[in-house]
């Protein structure tokens, strides 16, 4: 039984095997991220100007304008706190949760663009390109000669597992489909259309 520092560094290997995923895995959170710090970059700039204390902040922190920044933000310019040098946004996000505090709402905004983005190219994209890919793959790793279905073991749990989801996604899409897609028990309410 593998132990966890294996498990850990065996994934570590597969991950750094993979140099298009990780890399399109960056390439999309950096154009996720890109608006947002646009927008914060400009709040910034708005602040600072041509003033002193666009001097001071270019040679250090200067931390009466970031207190006098941090009074007068609004939406995103207001997660421009000292948290966010180094790993501490990451953390004091963290702990907002952990500690059932309300995440600013432009927080809540950037990373519900970026879970729909996620969500989508892994449900609407890889999940669906892996299915495929390992369907075109079937015969050649089921390399069974059999012509009877009860020698080929391989192909009918596929293919069982095929039907039985295409059959269980049909009755979902069909009986408990309600107004504007919402889910609806079918017993509460029929809204089938024949």
């Amino acid at each position: 039984m593998p132990t966890i520092i294996a498990a850990f560094t065996d994934g570590w290997g597969r991950v750094l095997r993979a140099p298009v995923i990780l890399l399109g895995s960056f390439v999309v959170t950096l154009l996720m991220a890109l608006p947002a710090a646009r927008a914060v970059e400009s709040g910034i700039a708005g602040s600072l100007g041509s003033s002193l204390d666009a001097e001071t902040m270019a040679e250090g922190v200067n931390g009466e304008w970031w207190e006098r920044f941090e009074e007068s933000a609004r939406g995103l310019d207001s997660t421009f706190t000292p948290s966010v040098i180094g790993f501490g946004a990451v953390v004091d996000n963290l702990s907002r949760v952990v500690d059932n505090g309300a995440l600013p709402s432009p927080v809540v905004g950037v990373v519900a663009a970026s879970l729909a983005v996620w969500l989508f190219l892994v449900g609407g994209i890889l999940v669906p390109t892996g299915i495929v890919l390992l369907l075109l793959l079937l015969p050649y790793i089921d390399r069974n000669p059999a012509t009877e279905a009860r020698n080929r073991k391989v192909a009918v749990i596929v293919f069982s597992g095929l039907l039985i989801a295409a059959i269980v996604l049909t009755v979902i899409g069909t009986l408990f489909r309600g107004p504007g897609w919402t889910f609806v028990a079918p017993w509460t309410h029929l809204y089938l259309e024949l």
